[in-house]
């Protein structure tokens, strides 16, 4: 024997399947385990922010203390806050302000609302108004004088704005209406408060009156200060172009003055072809 001989090297025994297997499900174990820590620990880190910041939130902090209200003229701020439906020491993040705009917007003059947070503290509300159109008068119960009963305000949508104990001065009066409902509600029928804002803004002012009868339209022609009027009315006819016949009439009326000169009634039903009488 030449050399030294190495002994072999002495192998343990081999681990079993079994217990390949059972090391695999401990890590498997272990690593779910913590899996669920972690995803533990973010629920409480997110459940401990969102509490944070409701108490932030609902803290007098954000607590809304004023409330500005601007562009009234006819509606009274107060009846704006009302509406708004807001109140000192709410939540001021927690506002909708579409909400508080739309219910703002229900008010009888308020035509449109905006509604702007002012952190920390306050909450701006700014409307733009209606603008009254002509009147209407409500109807007169028998034996009541019709000086007595109020007229209402009507823009241009029909919508009633107010009462008012006397008719307004330079407004058209609406005859024919059917239905003259309370303010916030819309006159019956909605055409025939839309006919003023159809006409030339010229031709309004001779305007006293619009009356509807049977689907035809007639306007009373006011009489100048100190003076006769050009026409006892313009018959405008059917609720159709009417910005062409109230052209057409506006002309007429125009040479009428000029020339001193009165006729019962201006004929525009064809405003091509206006004819007098």
């Amino acid at each position: 024997m030449t050399g030294t001989e190495v002994p072999p090297r002495e192998r343990g025994p081999r681990p079993s399947m079994d217990e390949r297997i059972r090391d695999r499900r401990v890590a498997v174990l272990r690593e779910q385990g913590r899996r669920r820590l972690r995803v533990l620990l973010g629920l409480v880190v997110v459940a401990s922010l969102v509490g944070i910041a409701w108490l932030v939130v609902q803290s007098p902090l954000f607590a809304l203390e004023g409330l500005r209200v601007r562009g009234t003229v006819q509606a009274s701020r107060a009846e704006v806050r009302e509406a708004a439906g807001v109140e000192a020491g709410d939540a001021l993040l927690f506002v909708d302000e579409g909400d508080v705009a739309r219910r703002v917007e229900e008010l009888p003059w308020v035509a449109s609302a905006r509604v702007r947070r002012d952190l920390p503290h306050d909450l701006t509300i700014t409307v733009a108004e209606r603008t009254p159109i002509a009147w209407a008068r409500r109807l007169v119960p028998a034996g009541v004088d019709p000086a007595a009963v109020p007229v209402v305000l009507v823009d241009r949508k029909g919508r009633v704005l107010a009462e008012s104990p006397t008719p307004p001065e330079g407004l058209p009066e609406l005859v024919g209406a059917t239905l003259v409902p309370d303010p916030g509600r819309r006159l019956a029928p909605v055409g025939l408060a839309r006919v003023p804002a159809a006409l030339p803004e010229a031709l309004r002012a001779h305007v006293s009156a619009i009356t509807a009868s049977d689907g035809a339209l007639v306007l009373a022609v006011r009489a100048p200060a100190g003076g006769t009027p050009p026409a006892g009315e313009v018959r405008l006819g059917a609720p159709s172009a009417l910005a062409r016949k109230g052209a057409a009439a506006l002309a007429v009326l125009d040479v009428l003055v000029s020339r001193g000169e009165h006729v019962r009634y201006v004929d525009v039903r064809v405003p091509g072809a206006p004819a007098t009488g």
